[in-house]
């Protein structure tokens, strides 16, 4: 599942993914995503933007963390901000994609997942 508010980059990446052979959700932001995670199939991992609006990407983790049927899914969040590393740890996340990120590096993180 890829959440990101900037649709160009929404965009950009879920075809990149969808062009390797993965299937992608996309979701504008949290509550888009939480939408979709209650009705549909799990993700096997969640590239999380960590900046947008209506429920960002924090807000997101929190309520992902206390439904126990998302809980165990992992997050790689994505943010452009130099708090990256500090903010990985704040949210819980197994990883940081920091903005603007190299194809190749997001690549590697969906391979470890997503075998």
């Amino acid at each position: 599942m890829l959440v990101e508010d900037d649709s160009d980059i929404r965009n950009g990446i879920a075809t990149v993914l969808t062009l390797g052979g993965f299937s992608v959700m996309a979701a504008a932001n949290g509550q888009d995503a939480l939408d979709q995670l209650a009705e549909g199939p799990k993700p096997h991992l969640i590239l999380l933007d960590i900046s947008m609006p209506v429920k960002d990407g924090a807000q997101f983790r929190k309520e992902q963390e206390m439904d126990a049927s998302l809980a165990s899914i992992p997050v790689v969040i994505m943010t452009a901000h130099d708090y990256a590393e500090a903010k990985r740890f704040e949210v819980g996340a197994k990883g940081v994609l920091k903005k603007p990120f190299e194809i190749d590096a997001m690549l590697d993180v969906i391979h470890r997942y997503c075998a």
